[in-house]
């Protein structure tokens, strides 16, 4: 994701984020707490009113894709000189957005991502992952690859969609120029299925099993997901730029023994560098079918489905025999 498609980003995960209260039990560590539970009416609420702005920029170009009021809307600019619209005039606080951009308290990296290029982790089995988190206090962090069994579209599906190159250092070819200015409906009907897929997919096995374990080990789930499949098992995750994680204090880090990326291909925003920081001797646990970028030699991964893996450890952590 560029950064121009982060920068718009950001000001709506902020207002998703910050318009709903957490209720915590114990107040002593903004993470080592269970979710807050959703009731079926919480769950709609937030599917009406979900929204985003997605911004593809090359050289003079911007593309803005809306989604708001459970409609979609885009406009193409060259050197800030509107080229073609559709439905557009009616996101009235778009400019409003995009002074926020400017202006917002936050950056959206914590960190410089984490990264090493020689990765090295320690590679263990399902039933040394139970061992180990049997007296480990741990939090989940979720990415993308936890909905990939949804029909959540990835980033690489949805830009095919509108016909933005995925190949191409510029999104901006002739295929794409043609669909805008000839069939600009297809381009916002493309980018409302996308939305509506990630506000009313349902969760998947791996979802369920989270939900499972955080209730029951009053541990919080972190995500950089926009879609809703984790608070539709009832659980409110805490998104990765949620104000509760620009405000967590060293010692909410230092509490943490381990962070459990779930399909989480990179360190996106920096947060586990910023974690590592604050905790030099916490470790990443990674459960991903390939190998992520953020792992070092002290950290561990189970290589295998999410799917298959988050189930059994719901069973073996919450109804140990």
């Amino acid at each position: 994701m560029s950064y121009a498609i982060k920068a718009v980003i950001l000001p709506i995960l902020l207002f998703l984020t910050n318009t709903h209260s957490y209720a915590h039990e114990n107040t002593s560590n903004i993470f080592l707490q269970k979710p807050q539970l959703l009731s079926p009416a919480d769950i709609e609420k937030r599917a009406q009113e979900w929204e985003t702005v997605f911004c593809w920029s090359r050289k003079n170009y911007s593309f803005v894709c809306c989604y708001n009021n459970q409609q979609s809307s885009f406009l193409l600019e060259f050197c800030k000189v509107p080229m073609r619209s559709y439905n557009f005039q009616y996101i009235t606080h778009y400019k409003q957005l995009i002074a926020n951009i400017r202006h917002n308290k936050h950056s959206y990296y914590y960190a410089k991502p984490l990264q090493y290029n020689n990765q090295n982790p320690q590679i263990i089995a399902f039933q040394n992952l139970c061992t180990i988190l049997q007296k480990k206090r741990f939090i989940f962090y979720t990415g993308a690859g936890i909905s990939v069994a949804s029909n959540v579209a990835t980033m690489n599906s949805l830009m095919k969609s509108l016909s933005l190159s995925t190949q191409s250092r510029d999104f901006f070819t002739i295929p794409f120029f043609k669909e805008v200015l000839l069939h600009p409906k297809n381009i916002a009907d493309a980018f409302a299925a996308f939305c509506k897929s990630a506000a009313y997919s349902n969760p998947t096995q791996a979802h369920q099993a989270l939900h499972q374990i955080a209730q029951q080990r009053s541990i919080c789930i972190l995500t950089e997901n926009v879609d809703l499949l984790q608070e539709r098992t009832g659980s409110n995750p805490i998104h990765s730029h949620d104000n509760l994680v620009y405000s967590a204090t060293n010692q909410n880090f230092l509490d943490i023994d381990m962070i459990i990326c779930i399909g989480l291909s990179r360190d996106d925003c920096g947060l586990l560098a910023h974690y590592k920081q604050k905790n030099p001797h916490g470790l990443l646990v990674a459960i991903d079918l390939g190998m992520p970028n953020y792992l070092s030699s002290a950290d561990y991964i189970v290589q295998d489905d999410c799917q298959v893996i988050l189930p059994a450890l719901a069973n073996a952590l919450c109804n140990p025999t």
